[in-house]
């Protein structure tokens, strides 16, 4: 509507300037207003996690990513609970079934959307101007017990 008003202003010969400046006003309180809202969704996130509710942390980031999968406020948060999750799991203690089929599936749906190396569990360092793997032995571990389980049954 406000870019309609500023084109029939060019068009009379009047001065677009003001139009176009509280044009460009309101879209930058909407940015703004949308990233604080991301961060109070963060902050939030941040707090369940701390306070042992992982589940409700989850689903507060995975909002804010579907929004906007580029807020580092979220990624950083995201990457505090996988890690989080990863540790409630293999410790075992603390979760109902439901609970840890839960956990589980948003262990694996962040997984899915997270930037990371090409192999689970590796990790990557700069060698003389050359990314080299440097496998995580614990994940080598379980890739190991993995395959003789299989190879078992």
């Amino acid at each position: 509507m406000l870019g309609d008003a500023s084109r029939q202003l060019e068009q009379n010969q009047q001065d677009p300037a003001p139009l176009q400046q509280a044009m460009l006003a309101a879209s930058q309180s909407e940015k703004n207003a949308r990233e604080e809202k991301w961060r109070s969704r963060c902050e939030e996130a941040h707090m369940e996690r701390q306070a042992g509710h992982l589940l409700a942390a989850n689903d507060l980031i995975l909002q804010i990513l579907v929004e906007n999968e580029s807020f580092p406020d979220a990624q950083r948060e995201l990457s505090e609970l996988q890690s989080q999750i990863r540790r409630t799991l293999d410790s075992g203690e603390g979760a109902t079934v439901i609970d840890r089929f839960a956990l589980e599936g948003f262990y694996a749906y962040g997984q899915a959307i997270m930037p990371r190396p090409p192999i689970p569990g590796a990790s990557f360092t700069r060698s003389s101007n050359r990314l080299t793997r440097v496998p995580n032995p614990r994940a080598v571990r379980r890739t190991f017990i993995s395959l003789s389980t299989r190879r078992l049954l």
